[in-house]
């Protein structure tokens, strides 16, 4: 696994943008093939130490004097893809040549379950930028489905549900660390009764909350619920999928290729297939109008005392990751900003503030704002064209959350499609 040591994330282009790096103090941010746009502020305050969190499309907004001391975890490039020469992980198979346009979680997952599923098969993975470059990096990683719009229940929970036994597959083996996986108890609060959502039956234990627990949170939350859940952290999980990927000594890496349309990929080389994974970037790399920003701000805060999740109505949330506590959101439909807003950041600290109050104590370390790929619902389909065209694309908040069960049907349609 390579390490490298990062003052500020870098950002990350769109299909349909250049790529360029962000330096410390030095604000970026742009849409990428295979994720949605970012942008991420450290917190600089007396002596306080940010750290730069890595992500997709981030570019430091922030003044000051800091130093980072924090090491982040890098996806493979190019030049260092063992096996092979560069950019390639090797050997070669008599099998369908496949090209995946995207390197976030839909892009190498739907690349590692190709290599794993249709016989024989080689991939070329083309993206701007890669792995803990995108949106899912940023994210906190909580498993759950979010912001569907009108994505099939029995899709979601199909495609959910294959996730979250693979994650806690990988949670019950040796490869837990690595992969950014941990088991986490959580609670979804309301101010009002809620039926269960459709996918309640895929977490563990759900049960009503403690009636003791409940009146230790703020008046307005009359009801709430309680489960075992799954976390996957995906600038590690990004990682794990990359070895996986170069493991099998079938796969081929194009990092810093800007396309304005899926079929430019086609003349990389000779392939039978292809896999358009494109994110939000599917505006223009797919030219479809109906892909929409749903923007989302964070803040990273240090509160290793924070243990469980909170999850207040839609307004606000509280979810530990290893390092941090991660406290949200908004959900801004159709808002392409990357700007930390002043505003929202007072909403969600007071309001998480109210939640947990002891989160007053913690460090705060950084905001950031991430796009999701909004679109009405999930693309999961084929398109016949010259060779057989797979979409992957528009889960919305929940990339993390479908990515395994997406990717499996990505490997099935591309099996009945090339025989």
């Amino acid at each position: 696994m390579m390490l490298l040591r990062s003052r500020v994330a870098s950002s990350s282009s769109s299909s349909s943008s250049s790529s360029s790096n962000s330096r410390p103090g030095q604000g970026t941010s742009r849409r990428a093939a295979g994720g949605g746009v970012m942008a991420v502020r450290p917190r600089v305050t007396g002596t306080c130490t940010p750290h730069a969190h890595d992500t997709h499309s981030c570019g430091s907004v922030g003044s000051g004097t800091w130093q980072q001391r924090r090491r982040v975890v890098a996806v493979a490039k190019a030049s260092s893809t063992p096996g092979g020469p560069a950019g390639t992980t090797g050997s070669a198979a008599a099998g369908p040549s496949v090209v995946v346009i995207g390197g976030g979680v839909a892009g190498l997952t739907s690349a590692l379950r190709v290599l794993t599923e249709v016989p024989g098969s080689t991939v070329t993975i083309v993206s701007d930028k890669l792995g803990i470059e995108t949106t899912t990096a940023g994210a906190a990683g909580l498993w759950g489905p979010y912001k569907m719009s009108n994505t099939p229940e029995e899709l979601v929970n199909r495609w959910g549900g294959e996730t979250f036994e693979h994650l806690m597959g990988l949670f019950y083996s040796r490869d837990a660390v690595r992969a950014g996986v941990f088991l986490c108890y959580a609670h979804h609060v309301t101010s009002g009764y809620e039926d269960p959502p459709a996918w309640h039956n895929v977490v563990h234990n759900w049960a009503p909350m403690d009636p003791k627990h409940l009146a230790l949170l703020p008046g307005k939350y009359t009801h709430g619920h309680s489960y075992g859940n799954v976390m996957c952290e995906g600038r590690f999980y990004m990682q794990y999928v990359t070895d996986a990927i170069n493991a099998t000594g079938r796969a081929e890496w194009r990092n810093g290729v800007t396309l304005s349309h899926w079929k430019e990929a086609l003349t990389l080389g000779s392939f039978n297939a292809l896999v358009n994974c494109s994110g939000l970037g599917a505006h223009t790399v797919a030219g479809d109008k109906e892909m929409y920003p749903i923007r989302g701000q964070v803040m990273r805060v240090r509160a290793p005392w924070v243990t469980q999740v909170y999850r207040a109505d839609t307004d606000f949330y509280i979810i530990p990751n290893r390092e941090y506590v991660v406290l949200g959101g908004t959900a801004q439909v159709g808002d392409w900003s990357t700007e930390v807003d002043a505003s929202d950041q007072k909403r969600i600290w007071e309001g998480c503030c109210a939640l947990v109050p002891s989160l007053a104590q913690g460090e705060v370390v950084e905001d950031w704002v991430g796009l999701r790929p909004g679109r009405p619902s999930v693309r999961v389909e084929i398109e016949a064209a010259d060779v057989p065209v797979v979409h992957n694309y528009g889960h919305g908040g929940a990339g993390l959350t479908l990515s395994w069960g997406c990717a499996g049907d990505v490997a099935r349609l591309l099996r009945g499609a090339l025989g």
